[in-house]
């Protein structure tokens, strides 16, 4: 397919599965530093529960080291919670089951908080990076319509409810 400014606006129209229910609203994120493989190829979507609520809770397993997903947001207003993120399932290697099988997490689901922006709840966007050899490219023929939920990187990013800062709260690659 063409470059990335193109590849982004096709990724920046079809948010991954995943999040469909929390009506994502593609935005950008100026001068916010993502981790990552380096791609240029970035999806960004605000998100918004169905009764309306932007404010949200983000929670995710308790690792040894660090957090680790799934990883779920709760709302604020109406406490629905949605799993945004399971690795062992979505991303470029969970999506083609390149992972083992792994059960899922039995430790404590705790709540992420952005240490600059203060007590939650906040306006979460979640960010999908991915590579630029999968549109277009015959050996992903299956994926046709689908290439969203291929992403290689993986990040939620926590803002406040009012204002435009922004913290990266949970970070995972996918492939």
């Amino acid at each position: 397919m063409s470059g990335p400014a193109e590849q982004t606006a096709h990724y920046s129209g079809r948010p991954p599965a995943a999040i469909a229910s929390l009506r994502p609203s593609a935005i950008s994120l100026p001068g916010l530093a993502l981790d990552g493989h380096g791609s240029p190829i970035n999806a960004i979507f605000d998100l918004t529960c169905d009764c309306g609520g932007q404010g949200f809770y983000v929670l995710a397993h308790d690792g040894a080291d660090w957090v680790v997903d799934p990883v779920s947001v709760r709302c604020a207003g109406c406490s629905k919670q949605t799993v945004i993120f399971d690795g062992r399932t979505q991303g470029h290697d969970g999506a083609l089951g390149n992972l083992p099988e792994t059960p899922l997490p039995t430790t404590p689901i705790q709540e992420l908080f952005a240490e600059s922006l203060g007590a939650s709840p906040y306006r979460v966007a979640v960010r999908y990076e991915y590579a630029d050899d999968v549109l277009g490219n015959p050996e992903y023929a299956d994926w046709k319509g689908r290439e969203s939920e291929l992403f290689t990187w993986f990040t939620v990013v926590a803002r406040p409810l009012a204002g435009d800062a922004a913290e990266s709260v949970f970070d995972q690659e996918c492939s």
